[in-house]
């Protein structure tokens, strides 16, 4: 799933979690997407999906996070680690890039074993970042949109009805 697709799944989702702060836990779910960064590299492929999706990175990032940004409140903890696992889970069910392997290494470093319960997207026709021909780029990003459009709308519809409440 795209950075946008995390950030309108998290939204949704936090949208429905009051007692978390709803930055913390969008925060939370997009910033194991802070790899594509390195898209240009060789290396990216390598490292997609291991080194910034397993349960080290995103229990790091809530503590740094949480006490940095939300002064060691237990509410920003719980959100960024809540919002990580959201986006660790999303990327596991949803992989369309076979390249390293289907899912998130959820335990690496321990393990490079790959973590996906079952994959909604398959892997033939996904993209593959490696040579990558614009026909299978244009067949893999409609796929991926496919599973991203309905939370696309959901967060607006959710963003809306805030704006109208508050118009009110």
């Amino acid at each position: 799933m795209s950075p946008l697709g995390h950030l309108s799944v998290s939204y949704s989702i936090g949208k429905t979690l009051n007692k978390l702060p709803l930055i913390a836990f969008v925060l939370g779910g997009v910033l194991p997407d802070i790899d594509f960064i390195l898209l240009p590299f060789p290396f990216f492929n390598d490292w997609h999906r291991v080194v910034t999706h397993n349960l080290c990175f995103v229990i790091l990032v809530a503590l740094i996070f949480s006490i940095i940004w939300g002064k060691g409140r237990k509410g920003y903890f719980w959100g960024f680690f809540l919002g990580g696992l959201v986006h660790l889970f999303v990327d596991s069910i949803i992989d369309g890039n076979p390249t390293n392997g289907i899912g998130v290494a959820i335990l690496w470093p321990f393990s490079d074993i790959m973590f996906s319960p079952f994959n909604l997207s398959g892997s033939e026709g996904g993209i593959v970042w490696e040579n990558i021909e614009f026909k299978a780029l244009l067949r893999g990003a409609f796929k991926m949109l496919t599973f991203e459009i309905p939370f696309y709308f959901l967060a607006s519809l959710l963003l809306l009805k805030e704006r109208f409440y508050k118009l009110q």
